[in-house]
């Protein structure tokens, strides 16, 4: 008879083995003994491995919603006060609803196992994001690194950006062997006319999103790289970790899982949307983010992290603030 270890060893390996086929290799990082590592910002005394804890580890997923902007401008002009829709249905999914964890470790309960396990033969699995259409993803907008206090520091090394004028391309495709990995950034890492990155460059953001951020995560850096570390390998490996995170967020599925579609009809009660949302990310709180029209454009994921931000574990938050939506809702089809 299989035990529950046993059967929680063979589904990391499967998960592990997944990822492997998708993105290639293993992030050739240093190892990290997380045992008695703490999470960012649990931590009570100081932690010293720069390159196994992130210093400013208040980490956040970003997603953009890109609604048709003719639609957005059509609800935007009507008076109709659209009523809520009673979005808190007892349908079942088969989505991840535990912690994200990285691809050296898998902190999943016994309990939360056995769930899971029944899940999959009582519900249809739901395609992952990085296999839907367009028109059902929500976008990439980056992966951000906080400080426990909601501020953040960006550009922190200027030598290790990478050059506004690099050919990602040719970065991604030909020196790095990830062209699986920038076709699925060029169809689900889009630059928005909410993104503030100047142009229609899906590379423009790319590039934003590692140089602004990025570079101020410490674990992240060329020394904790354990092989001959190639230029610019370290944002070729983050643009990586971000699409990895964002593809175990479908939030065009988790919304839809309690019955909340895009539509100009109706609009959507906010507290509706924050409930199904925090049913995938353990009952934290997610940031619905609108526009000053009330239309969602917006989500954000709140983690704390245990080790480094490539191999390490996410743990889900509460987000930090306010939601920037109104009561009532719309959820624009794009």
């Amino acid at each position: 008879m299989v035990s529950a270890l046993s059967l929680i060893a063979i589904a990391s390996l499967a998960a592990a083995l997944d990822l492997e086929s998708l993105f290639g290799s293993q992030y050739p990082v240093k190892y990290c003994n997380t045992f008695n590592a703490p999470y960012t910002c649990e931590n009570k005394t100081e932690y010293s491995n720069e390159c196994c804890f992130e210093k400013d580890g208040f980490m956040l997923l970003a997603q953009f919603w890109d609604y048709d902007p003719s639609l957005g401008k059509l609800v935007s002009n009507s008076t109709t006060n659209s009523t809520s829709t009673n979005s808190t249905t007892n349908s079942t999914s088969s989505l991840n609803s535990t912690e994200f964890a990285g691809t050296d470790s898998y902190e999943w309960g016994i309990g939360y196992f056995g769930e899971w396990l029944k899940s999959q033969w009582s519900s249809p699995t739901i395609d992952p994001s990085s296999h839907m259409p367009i028109d059902k993803s929500f976008t990439i907008h980056g992966l951000w690194s906080d400080k426990c206090d909601g501020t953040w520091e960006q550009y922190c090394q200027p030598d290790l950006e990478v050059p506004e004028d690099a050919d990602l391309e040719e970065l991604l495709v030909n020196d790095f062997n990830k062209e699986a990995l920038f076709k699925l950034m060029e169809t689900y890492w889009v630059n928005t006319a909410d993104s503030n990155v100047a142009g229609d460059s899906n590379q423009k953001l790319w590039l934003h999103e590692y140089n602004k951020h990025a570079t101020c995560m410490n674990t992240v850096n060329p020394s904790c790289f354990t092989d001959s570390y190639k230029e610019h390998e370290a944002a070729v490996l983050f643009w990586q970790k971000v699409t990895q995170i964002w593809d175990s967020l479908n939030t065009y599925e988790f919304l839809s899982a309690s019955g909340i579609v895009p539509t100009t009809a109706k609009q959507y009660k906010l507290s509706d949307i924050q409930e199904a949302l925090s049913k995938f990310h353990g009952d934290k709180e997610v940031h619905v983010g609108c526009t000053k029209a009330g239309i969602m454009n917006e989500i954000w994921y709140y983690y704390l992290l245990k080790g480094s931000v490539f191999t390490g574990t996410y743990k889900f938050e509460d987000a930090l603030g306010s939601s920037t939506c109104p009561e009532y809702v719309w959820y624009i089809p794009k």
